[in-house]
């Protein structure tokens, strides 16, 4: 994410360098990978799945990864299909907000939640 203003005066232009500045200092590129597969028998197909998001945060005392685990059931026949998944998750994230002051961006305290649970997912439909 980058702040950039094409019109403005050279105020404008340097909040946004401000923001930017302390947009790099809190975040940084993040690897995500996600792989599943399914195996069809006939009309009922089985599958699972597993997706890994990395931490965004630059700070290593913040973890804001996280991991999905999936399986679920499908039925298909004569364009009509119905999906039943569950997906667990397991993630700890850490929140800062954060104000920009003179030095360029001071973090505050922290929030961190405990992000693990689960849901179920279900989805019905018609091909035509």
């Amino acid at each position: 994410m980058k702040y950039k203003f094409n019109k403005g005066t050279s105020a404008d232009r340097d909040y946004a360098n401000s923001l930017n500045n302390s947009l790099k200092n809190m975040y940084k590129g993040a690897l995500n990978v996600r792989v599943g597969g399914e195996l069809k028998f006939n009309v009922i197909a089985a599958r699972a799945g597993f997706a890994y998001y990395g931490s965004p945060y630059e700070s290593s005392d913040s973890d804001g990864s996280r991991m999905n685990l999936s399986g679920g059931l499908g039925y298909r026949n004569r364009g009509f299909f119905v999906d039943l998944t569950y997906v667990h998750t397991l993630a700890k994230d850490t929140y800062y907000p954060f104000r920009l002051s003179d030095d360029g961006g001071v973090p505050v305290t922290a929030a961190k939640g405990d992000l693990n649970g689960g849901s179920i997912l279900a989805s019905i439909g018609f091909k035509f």
